[in-house]
């Protein structure tokens, strides 16, 4: 590759990580649908990460974080993302692993529930059970988390507990 295609590819590139962080699989395949060589492509990688513009490690603690601070999910689904985005197991693995998912369910459900202030239980769990279960949160998280969510749904209503224990309008069926 001569020196001025070797620039414009860079350039692309470059470009193409100015917005976020990217992995080097994106990279890779943004530069294929751009007509450049498997040769021209691994240079061009290569000299990214040499100048630490490129790292699926820094990569994958970005995504994790940013999910985090603004859509949390559970560990699988940001493995099955960071998947998608061709990072290696291996450090997807050693990133989620320093995840409070416990936490993370209940910053992301803590606005759903509100909503489902009026609510049965019933009702309740089985709607924020199913958001959290989208975002990719485990049943061994979903399950206290909805909970403790009832419990502060519960106790900030007006009506307290004996309002929402039975669900709005169910009867007695002893």
């Amino acid at each position: 590759m001569d020196e001025s295609a070797f620039q414009q590819a860079m350039d692309a590139a470059l470009r193409y990580l100015s917005p976020r962080p990217r992995s080097v699989w994106e990279v890779q395949q943004r530069l294929k649908r751009r007509g450049l060589a498997p040769e021209d492509i691994d240079a061009v990688i290569s000299r990214l990460r040499e100048l630490g513009y490129l790292d699926d490690d820094s990569f994958a603690a970005f995504w994790i974080e940013n999910r985090e601070s603004f859509q949390p999910r559970g560990r699988r689904l940001l493995a099955q993302e960071l998947r998608l985005r061709g990072v290696d197991t291996q450090a997807i693995e050693e990133r989620l692993s320093a995840i409070d998912e416990e936490d993370g369910a209940m910053r992301a459900a803590r606005k759903k529930a509100q909503g489902l202030s009026g609510a049965g239980y019933a009702a309740f769990t089985a709607r924020v059970g199913s958001f959290l279960q989208r975002r990719g949160f485990s049943y061994d998280v979903i399950t206290p988390a909805t909970r403790r969510l009832w419990a502060e749904v519960a106790l900030s209503s007006p009506e307290g507990d004996s309002y929402h224990e039975k669900g709005e309008g169910e009867e007695d069926q002893d």
